[in-house]
């Protein structure tokens, strides 16, 4: 797989939350986004921590990404 086709969320089911996964796909611009550390570390909580799985796996749900990375004033 190319670095441009992969996300650190491809294998889990964050993965359809994500509101750009696709128009980066389409344009090949995955490597580029900005969001990708955040994403690794939501997808090793979800999957290792148990008491943090629930509470990301709902932002994830209810806001998607990349908004539950989004500061709130």
């Amino acid at each position: 797989m190319k670095t441009s086709d992969s996300c650190p969320l491809d294998g889990s089911w964050m993965r359809a939350s994500c509101t750009t996964y696709q128009n980066q796909k389409n344009s090949g611009t995955l490597a580029n986004c900005q969001h990708r550390d955040s994403c690794a570390n939501a997808r090793k909580l979800v999957e290792s921590d148990i008491n943090e799985s629930v509470a990301v796996s709902k932002r994830v749900l209810i806001e998607h990404i990349p908004q539950i990375f989004e500061v709130k004033p």
